[in-house]
């Protein structure tokens, strides 16, 4: 049973290397680059970075900075906000309201960069796959990698 045990184990893994390294709905940076943890965007660290928090889901969304001591924001359905984001790290989190009705759902975030213009697009929709928790956060390293947990 052991040699078979081994096998099978040596097997799996090596199925699961094979399989590559899962990212957040798919989505990677044009910098890609193997290993854990991709980053969904890019940007110049060197720079303030713009942010636009567009909401298409059906739901007010609650969103703050952790560079912002402020309270969180909300965004209407269908609404968008652009945010500048000067210092790093910064984690962006956008949530459903935490108050009655207590309507909370599992958001997905939908990321795209312009390297150019040092400006991040924010899509927030409903995840219809209803998998794991959902996104809950956007993290802007100081390396220039935006990350969803």
């Amino acid at each position: 049973m052991g040699s078979d045990y081994r096998k099978a184990v040596l097997i799996l893994a090596g199925l699961s290397l094979s399989l590559g390294v899962p990212v957040a709905w798919g989505q990677t940076a044009n910098t890609f680059q193997p290993g854990f943890f991709q980053p969904v965007a890019r940007f110049d660290p060197s720079r303030p970075v713009q942010v636009v928090l567009i909401n298409r889901s059906d739901a007010t969304v609650e969103y703050g900075i952790t560079t912002d001591l402020g309270p969180d924001q909300e965004l209407l359905p269908d609404e968008q906000v652009t945010l500048t984001i000067r210092e790093l790290p910064a984690y962006l989190s956008i949530h459903t309201p935490s108050r009655p009705p207590f309507s909370e759902m599992s958001l997905r975030y939908v990321v795209s960069d312009d390297v150019a213009q040092n400006r991040i697009t924010v899509n927030v929709a409903v995840n219809l796959l209803q998998e794991g928790g959902g996104d809950r956060t956007l993290d802007f390293n100081p390396e220039g990698g935006v990350y969803i947990y």
